[in-house]
């Protein structure tokens, strides 16, 4: 299995783990795709690009943004106030996880060296009752060449 594998198949166990109440996005990288009802919570995770950066000798060490989007559905109502309880809610979740990552490398330090950069984008409405908050990270990687 590769690095990026290895990670993205972690990332779910470890996302999966801290917020039993999610489920799964079905579309990850078109989140608008998927189907939503009021009430349900939905993950998804995924890679983006890498740059090859100094390592050692006989590697390649990589590093490369990751990403995880929480999604939450909120009540039409007549005003905000659920949406903004849905995004305070968005980023507790997200602080859960990011701690646990950013702490134990994944549980991989074979693979992952350091994982750094967190970036927080605004949280978005993805059709009329959803909220998404995305978290993208770098994660520094290496694969051995012998």
């Amino acid at each position: 299995m590769s690095n990026v594998s290895t990670i993205l198949s972690q990332l779910a166990s470890e996302v999966g783990a801290l917020l039993s109440d999610y489920s799964e996005l079905d579309y990850v990288y078109d989140v608008e795709k998927n189907t939503f009802r009021t009430g349900q919570r939905r993950y998804g995770i995924g890679v983006e690009g890498g740059l090859s950066v100094d390592g050692t000798i006989k590697s390649i060490t990589i590093d490369q943004t990751f990403f995880i989007k929480l999604t939450d559905c909120t009540a039409n109502r007549s005003s905000d106030s659920s949406e903004r309880v849905a995004i305070s809610s968005l980023y507790d979740d997200f602080e859960t996880i990011q701690k646990n990552i950013f702490q134990k490398k994944l549980g991989i330090p074979s693979v992952v060296l350091v994982v750094s950069e967190l970036d927080m984008e605004s949280p978005e409405k993805v059709g009329d009752n959803t909220i998404m908050l995305k978290g993208n990270f770098i994660i520094k990687h290496r694969n051995q060449t012998t």
